[in-house]
This record gives structure tokens, C-alpha cells and sequence, in this order.
């Protein structure tokens, strides 16, 4: 799941979503899921918990960072599917790019 915690997604609507989407993973059976919070650039993938990284640069959104990040890790170990929670209000980068790599990589 690629969260965007930029300052134009109050953090209390992007943690709604985030959990929302993680009652319904669990429902359909996830395995396990993983985490990356982006801005202006991606943190660190980590496993279900929010770790509120403060170096991200909250003015910006930059969805084809994430997505690169998700990339880079469904290469060590692949995932099912990616998830992105964001207003979709990028400033940086280029998310239609980004989302046909995911693509040519057969990652849904």
C-alpha cells in the first residue's frame, strides 16, 4: 500500500482510508501487508505499521516515486497488488509513467 501523506491529505482521512483498506485485505485473505508513505519522495517500505517518517517533503506529491519504490521492492519480493491511497494531486514526477511500468512489470 502506497500512502500519500503530502500536506494536501489531512492525515486523519489518509489513516481512514489506510484502515478501511486494510480491513478489506484482511477480509480477502492478505497474507501479509506492507506499507510505503510518500510525499515528495517515498519512505521506507515497512510491514502493516505507520512509522510517520518526517523527512518525506510534504509539499509535494510525487506518485511515480512510490510507485518506483513498490517497484524496486516487488522485484526483491513480489507482490500481488499495489494499492495507492492519494488525492491524486501530483506536483512531481510523472504517475501515468509510472503506472505503465507497473504495468509492463504484471503488477496489478
Amino acid at each position: 500500500m502506497l500512502v500519500d501523506r503530502s500536506q494536501s491529505v489531512p492525515r486523519v482521512t489518509g489513516d481512514k482510508a489506510l484502515s478501511e483498506v486494510m480491513r478489506a485485505a484482511e477480509a480477502a485473505g492478505a497474507q501479509e501487508l506492507q506499507l510505503i508513505e510518500f510525499a515528495g519522495k517515498p519512505a521506507e517500505l515497512s510491514p502493516e505499521s505507520i512509522d510517520r517518517p518526517t523527512d518525506l517533503d510534504p509539499s509535494a506529491t510525487n506518485i511515480e516515486a512510490a510507485l518506483e519504490a513498490a517497484l524496486a521492492a516487488h522485484v526483491q519480493a513480489p507482490f500481488a497488488s499495489v494499492v495507492v491511497i492519494s488525492d491524486g494531486l501530483e506536483n512531481a514526477g510523472d504517475a501515468a509513467r509510472a503506472l505503465r511500468a507497473a504495468r509492463e512489470a504484471r503488477l496489478p
